[in-house]
């Protein structure tokens, strides 16, 4: 088994995660406990070094070092991780931070890590990189500061100078003294106005004695201006509130505010701010040249639009591009000269829960994670999308008599039919069940469909001439959700698995249970082994058990998860030789019949979820619970 491509961002919840080095134009990325690095002069690769998700990460401007953080329960400690980005090997780490790291900065001179953690924690942390030492630590709030951190910035030129912002006018001017290992602090008064700062951009107007300015983008839309000055050298600068840019002009008179809030902002050149709002506008703008007011607004040059609020923004000055990750999972690449924009990476936003093949050889598949994607397997992109606002669509399948038509189930419990050809709606079959469609399948034959719900429900469906579902027979014997549906080569068996303990062997004439076979665990895979009376099954104990479905019995049990840890997706490869199990450990099992493990592999950023094998058992592909999917290339026994 060897990976062969991989999509995907963190289901766009990491904020400030996106940069492109400096140097050999690689791609780095937060993808689940994995940092992402695509392209470049090194080939694509994966840092791993957390077991949980990684929550931010920060490349220093020299581009010599990574530093990445990851989150927790609220009472355990985080790791902190520090990378050297040319030997891709870490050379520091720390423990500090209690349930979330929540953001860090690298001085400019590649010595000191600044990190912050989350609401539960709200400490600051300085780490010595050369030494791989943790100097010192403090409390953000101090004072009359009473919100949590959100954004740590360190000064362009200053190595010992940052910033720390956050919720109800948290910003705090700190200076790090190296000599007694303290950190000593100023706190930055507002006034009457209360806002939550999300994001923070330093300002120097280059000369001799030029001014420095630092912009506050706040979750109401507006960015607060701060002029700094240096009163000692022994003591943290002091920022002088100035002004609130309210939004940018558009024309003579109109003004175009910052909608949903600044979410991420960053300087080009020394006169252009680039400001990323919530509704997923980009503004590239320069600030009107007049006497300070208490508000103003500034001079648009350039707008652009993506989808999803823009929560990372890096700047390539040489090169004049902007990158850009959002909330809808996708990273940008923005070309300021061209006014070009291209979709680097792209993947789901919620967990992958359907993986799903055609009948027939072809060059696609199907993935579920809220929205329905199909995906070219050669190259990695996306040919057909389709998604409807507040729904998820949970399974999909194709349709054997019309490989153009996609069979899908949704959290309405309703049934669509998809043209991906077309790309639009077929038809709809409103309230297929009472609550969401869990799981679909189609028999090799086309004309007939199984559906399985949350509620425990089995429907059996089947296709007329004007290609609409006809309700054949339902039934239920399952008490709890239905986490897998598989029909035996014949179409005449066909095995649901549910997360009451219990997996049904029904007849599908007539949707006639058969035989229950039960257990001590919820089960969350049932297949059928080709042609064969024998049944796999996998749950949260993370055992595989062979069933006899003409009896009923227990034939076999094989332990692949040492700590009892869920298996979430069987594949058989060959029927009776090989199967491939996978779970929450993020490890790919190549097992033979009789329980021997051929191969392992962990290549995945999180938690699998689905699994699906092409029909010419050449690759599979795998759904994890971090919105990624990745193909793995089988090789022959």
């Amino acid at each position: 088994m060897q990976p062969s491509w991989y999509a995907g961002f963190s289901r766009g919840e990491v904020e400030r995660c996106v940069y492109s080095h400096g140097r050999d134009g690689t791609l780095v990325y937060v993808q689940g406990d994995s940092i992402a690095l695509k392209g470049g002069g090194k080939g694509s690769a994966f840092l791993k070094a957390h077991r949980k998700p990684v929550t931010c990460l920060i490349l220093s401007r020299s581009g010599l070092f990574l530093a990445s953080g990851d989150s927790r329960h609220s009472h355990e400690k985080c790791e902190v991780v520090v990378w050297d980005y040319e030997k891709r090997e870490v050379v520091g780490r720390h423990k500090l931070h209690l349930g979330k790291v929540q953001h860090m900065d690298i001085s400019s001179d590649d010595q000191l890590l600044f990190s912050i953690g989350g609401r539960d924690d709200n400490n600051l942390a300085v780490f010595h990189i050369p030494s791989a030492t943790l100097l010192c630590s403090g409390s953000v709030a101090r004072g009359t500061q009473t919100g949590h951190a959100l954004v740590v910035k360190t000064h362009f030129r200053d190595s010992s100078l940052f910033f720390a912002t956050g919720t109800r006018g948290l910003l705090v001017s700190w200076l790090f003294v190296k000599d007694s290992r303290q950190l000593r602090s100023k706190d930055v008064h507002l006034g009457s106005l209360q806002r939550d700062i999300a994001s923070i951009a330093v300002h120097h107007v280059h000369g001799v004695g030029g001014d420095e300015f630092i912009y506050c983008g706040t979750q109401s839309g507006d960015i607060l201006k701060f002029l700094l000055r240096q009163e000692s050298p022994s003591e943290p600068r002091t920022c002088h509130f100035l002004l609130a840019l309210i939004g940018v002009r558009v024309g003579k008179k109109e003004i175009q505010f910052f909608a949903q809030g600044v979410k991420s902002m960053a300087m080009m050149g020394e006169d252009r701010l680039l400001v990323g709002t919530g509704d997923g506008s980009l503004f590239v703008c320069r600030e009107k040249l007049q006497q300070p007011q208490r508000k103003m607004h500034l001079i648009q040059v350039e707008s652009f639009t993506v989808k999803g609020a823009i929560t990372s923004l890096h700047a390539n000055e040489e090169k004049r591009e902007v990158f850009l990750g959002t909330t809808s999972a996708n990273i940008y690449k923005l070309s300021l000269d061209r006014g070009e924009t291209t979709t680097l990476v792209t993947g789901h936003t919620a967990p992958v829960t359907c993986v799903s093949f055609p009948w027939e050889e072809s060059n696609g598949f199907l993935t579920c994670g809220k929205d329905l994607r199909l995906w070219d397997s050669s190259t990695g992109e996306v040919k057909f999308s389709f998604q409807l606002p507040n729904m998820s669509c949970i399974c999909a399948t194709f349709s054997p008599l019309s490989p153009s038509l996609l069979f899908t189930g949704w959290s309405d419990g309703s049934i669509r039919v998809l043209d991906k050809v077309k790309g639009k709606l077929v038809f709809c079959l409103d309230s297929a069940h009472a609550t969401s469609v869990s799981c679909i399948c189609s028999l090799s034959h086309g004309k007939t469909f199984i559906t399985g719900a949350t509620n425990g429900y089995v429907s059996v469906w089947n296709l007329d001439a004007r290609r609409r579902l006809a309700l054949e027979s339902t039934s239920k014997i399952h008490r709890q959700t239905i986490t897998y549906i598989s029909v035996q080569d014949g179409n005449e068996l066909f095995v649901t698995s549910g997360l009451d303990r219990c997996a049904v062997i029904w007849e599908t004439k007539g949707c006639q249970a058969m035989r229950v076979l039960r257990s001590d665990t919820p089960f969350t895979c049932a297949v059928f082994s080709g042609s064969s009376s024998e049944v796999l099954t996998c749950g949260h104990d993370g055992v595989v058990r062979v069933w006899d479905c003409d009896e009923g019995i227990l034939l076999q049990e094989t332990s692949l998860e040492g700590e009892a840890l869920p298996l979430n997706a069987l594949v058989v490869v060959n029927p009776g030789g090989e199967y491939l199990a996978a779970g929450v450990s993020k490890a790919l099992r190549l097992v033979s019949w009789d329980g021997e493990v051929k191969r392992e592999e962990k290549g995945c950023s999180g938690e699998i979820l689905s699994m699906g094998i092409s029909p010419s058992k050449r690759y599979f592909v795998v759904g994890c619970e971090d919105g990624s999917v990745f193909k793995w290339i089988l090789a022959p026994s």
